[in-house]
């Protein structure tokens, strides 16, 4: 007999190594003819591996993995420009809203400046002006204040050297 396949075996092709097909029966092989099999094999049964408990990850966890890093990492540019677009319309609104205030605040002054008494009014109180024939009184210095008209504070000291006058001047400056 003619050994076929690997150093001396005795296996068959497409057969593993380390088996020998001496000590079984011979099978009839598969084919069109179902009535060939024998009795105790079901038709297209296969053989399942047991999982292996050494391996942490599987393969499709580890592809899973880096799909999901790579998707993290494609959007992270777009959501932080469309982020920072959205602070910055935030930031132009508040903006634009102040610049309808301001312009709310100067029309209604525009308006009041349309008015010839409110420019009568402040002609006299910034100007000190006067219409023609009205009486004016003028008050100096701080009422207030104990004393009056405050000009007391200010005397310069008329006895002694002249170089005592021009330090009382300079003193009473000071207050």
């Amino acid at each position: 007999m003619a050994q076929r396949g690997r150093s001396g075996t005795g296996n068959g092709p497409g057969r593993r190594p380390g088996r020998s097909s001496a000590g079984r029966a011979a099978a009839p092989r598969r084919g069109r003819d179902s009535a060939a099999r024998p009795a105790g094999r079901r038709a297209g049964a296969t053989r399942t591996r047991a999982p292996r408990p050494g391996g942490r990850f599987t393969g499709r966890a580890v592809v899973l993995a880096l799909v999901f890093v790579a998707l993290i990492l494609a959007y992270a540019y777009p959501v932080r420009t469309y982020l920072g677009q959205r602070a910055q319309i935030a930031e132009l609104t508040d903006a634009q809203a102040q610049q309808k205030e301001r312009i709310a605040k100067l029309r209604s002054q525009r308006d009041k400046w349309d008015d010839p008494q409110y420019v009568e009014a402040q002609a006299r109180r910034r100007l000190r002006m006067v219409r023609p024939g009205d009486k004016v009184y003028a008050v100096y210095g701080d009422p207030k204040k104990p004393g009056g008209s405050g000009s007391s504070d200010r005397r310069v000291r008329s006895d002694g050297p002249w170089y005592g006058k021009v330090w009382s001047s300079v003193q009473g400056a000071d207050r």
